[in-house]
């Protein structure tokens, strides 16, 4: 685009295709956040950690704790839809892991992305939820 006059037309035909070569390859991008207490983390909390700007799918929801003795967590769409049939129990410290098999996958843009701490044994400080997800 250096040295051409740019109009509204060729930078919207710049950006679909940029869109399409990301789609092309696949890769998947990450979202989530990190609940933090360095008192250690007692309730249970969810959090929206991002509004949706593309249509993606969910690929992974993936967990890791800091301290405490246990943890499970989740995530969800537009406040209602879990993607994890049952929270991800955080069994070890310092590990991230992986909660398997996803569902209710689709979003679209406008969608809200909320990571969700449900419950928190031992006094965990920090303890964070990772959602992959793969533009469509």
């Amino acid at each position: 685009m250096a040295g051409e006059l740019v109009t509204a037309a060729l930078c919207n035909t710049h950006i679909r295709d940029q869109l399409a070569a990301l789609r092309a390859i696949a890769t998947p991008i990450s979202r989530g956040g990190v609940v933090v207490n360095s008192n250690g983390i007692a309730v249970a909390i969810n959090v929206i950690c991002c509004r949706m700007t593309l249509a993606c799918t969910v690929a992974n929801v993936r967990g890791y704790r800091v301290a405490g003795t246990g943890a499970t967590i989740n995530a969800r769409k537009n406040g209602a839809s879990n993607h994890l049939s049952s929270a991800l129990s955080l069994t070890s410290a310092d590990t991230w892991m992986d909660g398997g098999s996803v569902q209710n996958t689709a979003y679209a843009v406008g969608d809200k992305l909320e990571i969700m701490v449900v419950t928190a044994t031992g006094g965990p400080t920090q303890i964070a939820v990772q959602v992959d997800l793969v533009l469509t």
